[in-house]
């Protein structure tokens, strides 16, 4: 999406007077391994009498299939960008010169749902896998991260947009 004329005027009611937006994207997250500073229960005799995997074996198969999407204890930035995307309908995704903002479908001040000031990222990089081309990684000087999906799950142009105009 870019930063298109027709929500210029919607992201001036968003950003501050002297902030500038730089690119717009629709974000999702999709859930792989979360290292969340929990230890996984090896339950080997309940998975042996029931058949069934235990959470070490999820975590390893949810790692191996789409990787690991959130690494941050409960109110981490990382964490929290989790809890506000998963808890919402359709999101975009907001980088200015001051701020990476989460704002709700409406696009108006109200329905923006998590912010920081840039300068707590610490890094924003495209991760692509196999068939998931516009995988983001974000991490914070607080030391999570979080992968975002950025865009169509199979098209990786938004994730480069939102990664070079991070970088500036």
């Amino acid at each position: 999406m870019g930063m298109p004329e027709t929500y210029r005027e919607q992201l001036a009611e968003i950003v501050e007077p002297t902030e500038r937006p730089l690119v717009l994207e629709s974000v999702s997250y999709v859930q792989g391994a979360e290292d969340v500073g929990q230890r996984l229960a090896k339950d080997r005799l309940g998975r042996l009498l029931t058949g069934t995997p235990d959470a070490h074996q999820m975590h390893t198969t949810d790692r191996l299939l789409a990787g690991t999407s959130l690494t941050g204890a409960p109110g981490t930035l990382a964490h929290t960008l989790r809890d506000a995307l998963t808890d919402r309908g359709s999101s975009f995704l907001l980088l200015t010169d001051r701020r990476l903002l989460l704002v709700g479908g409406q696009l108006r001040p109200e329905r923006i749902l998590w912010h920081v000031d840039r300068s707590r990222v610490r890094r924003c990089a495209r991760a692509p896998r196999m068939i998931q081309r516009a995988r983001v990684e974000v991490a914070f000087d607080d030391g999570s991260q979080i992968v975002l999906v950025v865009g169509l799950f199979l098209r990786g142009a938004p994730a480069r947009r939102v990664c070079q105009a991070f970088a500036g």
